[in-house]
């Protein structure tokens, strides 16, 4: 079903500009263009039914591709982000011919079940992170990652309980859904009562799989330019700053 198309009276205020870095080297040709530095626009929404409500015409489009491929790859998807205070609000427009997950609980892994929507997001100044999954049914899986070794890749992964808030609007008939969540960025900082940091590590990826005799080859994408298959590339994500 179509999601709510209210008028509503919200007004977008955008900080700043999209910065792309200039360490990005990409073909020209190629569709996906990776946002690698951000400024953070501010909106008027503070609940997630409001962000689903709002206007987001004036907001950049972060688009999701495959640089990893060493073709082009394609270009599936795009993500909206903007904040009021220090919340987080996130959009997902996820085009999909086959939209499914059958998990139905709550942090109850869902990566390797069928479609999934991922967000990471690491504040400046420590090494932790976290990783938040929205499936078409509205489950989340949250992970806390532990990073004790800054130099390596390697991590230790908890589950997290943060009161992250999401909504989910499927519409099979136009072969796509999209997510909508509220994320609480000062439940992010530790140790906890630190001050909100400016610069965030982002990024937004989603797993597209497909029902029938090819279903763990699922489709991968990423709005950042990881060079390998590794969404965890972290010096790959985007640089959001929150002024």
């Amino acid at each position: 079903m179509t999601f709510r198309q209210k008028i509503s009276h919200a007004v977008v205020a955008l900080s700043g500009l999209i910065v792309l870095s200039s360490c990005t080297k990409l073909d020209p040709t190629n569709p996906f263009q990776p946002i690698r530095e951000l400024i953070c626009p501010t909106v008027s929404a503070t609940s997630l039914s409001e962000w689903r409500d709002l206007d987001r015409k004036e907001i950049p489009k972060i688009q999701m591709g495959q640089t990893w491929r060493e073709e082009a790859g394609q270009v599936s998807g795009y993500v909206q982000i903007a904040r009021n205070q220090s919340n987080l609000f996130v959009f997902a427009m996820l085009p999909d011919e086959d939209i499914f997950n059958p998990v139905t609980e709550f942090n109850q892994e869902s990566w390797s079940q069928g479609d999934i929507f991922e967000m990471f997001l690491q504040p400046e100044g420590q090494r932790n992170y976290y990783e938040f999954h929205v499936s078409p049914r509205n489950q989340r899986y949250q992970l806390h990652l532990i990073k004790n070794d800054p130099d390596s890749e390697d991590f230790v992964s908890e589950l997290s309980k943060i009161e992250v808030e999401s909504a989910v609007s499927v519409n099979s008939q136009e072969d796509h859904w999209l997510v909508f969540a509220k994320i609480p960025l000062q439940e992010l900082i530790e140790p906890k009562g630190r001050a909100l940091p400016q610069e965030w590590q982002v990024s937004f990826s989603r797993y597209d799989y497909t029902r029938g005799p090819n279903f763990e080859e699922p489709e991968l994408y990423s709005t950042s330019p990881h060079r390998k298959l590794w969404f965890h590339r972290q010096h790959e994500w985007t640089t959001l700053t929150v002024e």
